[in-house]
């Protein structure tokens, strides 16, 4: 069983970082809502245009900006999980992104 851990970690180790950056879009999906609540509260009171130009600039460049960072935060702490370790910490996390997802009626 440890030898099929140990390999199936190494064929998932070149992928890391597409993989942690999966699961940060799928937590900003999940909170995402809560996000854009704040952001909502914190302008509704401005112009249009100046709402619309910051729910842009929060859409476009905060959540790009947010998945890169956290993905490469992310890929460089499963670098340092033993290969041993690694596949069940991936199949863990999706599983709580999963169940997560199904409490929040996403699924």
């Amino acid at each position: 069983m440890n030898e099929l851990l140990t390999s199936a970690a190494e064929l998932l180790r070149p992928y890391l970082h597409e993989i942690s950056v999966a699961i940060t879009a799928a937590i900003l999906v999940l909170f995402g809502d809560h996000i854009n609540g704040f952001v909502r509260d914190s302008v509704k009171n401005y112009n249009f245009l100046i709402r619309l130009t910051v729910f842009i600039l929060i859409v476009t460049f905060g959540y790009g900006a947010l998945s890169l960072f956290l993905g490469h935060v992310l890929s460089s702490l499963m670098y340092h999980i033993p290969k041993l370790y690694l596949c069940p910490v991936l199949i863990l996390t999706f599983i709580i992104i999963g169940v997560i997802a199904e409490e929040k009626k996403h699924i």
